[in-house]
């Protein structure tokens, strides 16, 4: 009985020193008769090949209908060149600039009526051709009456003592939305440009001394007053490339607004406008950013 019960327990044992070596092996070897004689380490490793294959989309794969590679990115040395093709993807973003421009607004038919207009604009451009921006104008002009009351001279100078009889002051500030079109010719240098500005527009206008008495309108004007409308202004004229952020405008335009206030005269209510119609002519900094 008991040697019975011992035979098949040999067995076992026999059974268990064979497959557990093979089992635990750290080096690749053929199946053995019970197929246990592959090696952890070689089914880690064809794990890990699995996963560096190209991976297909739903509904597809190598043959069927449909098949489509999800794009992982070129290899090279390992490493993926998804970062190179975001950017050349990103060259077509919108650039951001800015317009620094100092130059003269000339207004109504006087020649004395010219003043410095300057301004400073904000924006992107896109694909190197549309440019949308925020900008902000100031145009001064003043007119005065003086007289002499003495002259002396000191040390080869002339002085002179003068009295400020009247005095005019005129700041403008047009604050609006500017479009560009850049034009691309041959020369990657120079490039013409056609813009549009709308505006809206801030007239302060200061009168000290002035005799208005004997004018019904003047007079109902007080020693400072403000007025306010829509204006536009039409513009062309070119950027001069002096490197990949800085260069040079110069543009030659018309500005048109017509500024009102309501005054009431003689019992009725009435606007007031002064006309700011004129051309100018600027030049200026232009930075990319």
């Amino acid at each position: 009985m008991h040697q019975r019960i011992a035979a098949p327990g040999a067995v076992l044992l026999a059974m268990a020193l064979l497959v557990l070596p093979a089992w635990g092996a750290d080096d690749s070897s053929e199946s053995t008769g019970f197929g246990l004689g592959v090696s952890k380490v070689f089914a880690v490793d064809e794990f890990k090949g699995w996963l560096s294959r190209p991976q297909f989309q739903a509904g597809g794969g190598p043959g069927g209908a449909g098949a489509a590679l999800v794009p992982q990115g070129r290899r090279r040395g390992g490493r993926y060149e998804a970062r190179r093709w975001s950017r050349r993807h990103n060259d077509s973003a919108p650039q951001s600039y800015m317009l620094l421009k100092g130059g003269a607004l000339h207004v109504t038919e006087d020649p004395t009526t010219t003043g410095g207009f300057f301004g400073i604009e904000m924006g992107g451009t896109m694909e190197n051709v549309v440019q949308l921006g925020f900008s902000i104008d100031y145009f001064y002009h003043s007119t005065s009456e003086m007289v002499v009351l003495n002259e002396s001279e000191t040390n080869g100078l002339q002085v002179r003592v003068e009295r400020t009889l009247s005095e005019t002051v005129a700041h403008l500030v047009p604050v609006g939305l500017t479009m560009r079109i850049r034009i691309p010719i041959g020369s990657s240098a120079i490039t013409p440009f056609i813009s549009g500005t709308l505006s809206y527009e801030m007239l302060f206008l200061e009168s000290r001394g002035v005799d208005q008495s004997t004018d019904p309108v003047l007079s109902l004007l007080e020693e400072k007053e403000t007025f306010t409308g829509l204006g536009w202004q039409a513009a062309a004229g070119l950027d001069i490339g002096l490197s990949p952020m800085f260069g040079l405008i110069g543009e030659i335009g018309w500005h048109r607004s017509s500024p009102s206030k309501e005054f009431v005269l003689d019992g009725q209510t009435v606007d007031l406008r002064i006309d700011l119609d004129g051309p100018f002519l600027r030049g200026g900094l232009r930075i990319f950013m």
